[in-house]
């Protein structure tokens, strides 16, 4: 792999982080959506 730049390396580990936190927000929606489903309707 080609050497990065320090700004290139920032930008690489603020991704990786964005991704991170989407994931888990992604599993938060889901896991609200299971507990919708489980409640009884009003």
């Amino acid at each position: 792999m080609t050497d990065l730049t320090p700004i290139q390396k920032e930008i690489a580990a603020a991704l990786e982080q964005i991704k991170e936190k989407s994931l888990i927000t992604e599993a938060n929606l889901a896991k609200k959506v299971r507990e919708c489903e489980k409640a009884p309707s009003v």
